[in-house]
């Protein structure tokens, strides 16, 4: 091999390596621009919360002495943002007794709008005593994108279907 192919043979591995190496920044660069557009997605999205308090009642008799206590749960959702969120549905799933009985603890509660800075508390029915129990929230943001934040609190973007 001459000396010429020898320098042409390295100025095309040199190019082919500088090639890839656009390649790979460019690549890093698109997915760099996608999380932080994702991030700004989710910006009013992750000061949405909700949760359940579960109050003890005395029964009513001094001391307590027959043993019973009623429980009384509220549900609470809290828009932390500063922007109101829209079309809000809150829920408890469903929840299996030890017995394996299945108790719906709470129907569907709608509220087309929830103010920034604003906290529900909704008074939740026949409550078994339990120390804590799931809530389930879906919304939509400002911009109208619609989230799930889920029983365990994990918050997903909720993909619109196609149809009518």
């Amino acid at each position: 091999m001459s000396l010429t192919e020898t320098g042409t043979l390295i100025a095309i591995i040199s190019g082919l390596g500088a090639l890839a190496f656009g390649l790979r920044t460019d690549l890093r660069q698109r997915r760099l621009e996608r999380e932080v557009r994702a991030d700004k997605d989710r910006h009013q999205a992750r000061r949405v919360a909700g949760w359940i308090l579960v109050r003890q009642l005395d029964d009513g008799v001094q001391g307590g002495t027959s043993g019973f206590r009623a429980v009384r749960s509220h549900a609470f959702v809290q828009n932390a943002s500063d922007e109101p969120i829209w079309d809000v549905e809150v829920r408890v799933p469903e929840v299996e007794l030890a017995g394996g009985e299945v108790v719906d603890l709470m129907e569907r509660h709608y509220f087309e709008v929830i103010g920034p800075g604003e906290v529900l508390d909704i008074e939740l029915p026949d409550t078994p005593p339990f120390d804590r129990l799931p809530l389930v929230i879906k919304f939509a943001d400002n911009a109208g994108r619609r989230w799930l934040r889920d029983e365990r609190g994990k918050l997903k973007r909720l993909v619109e279907t196609g149809g009518s």
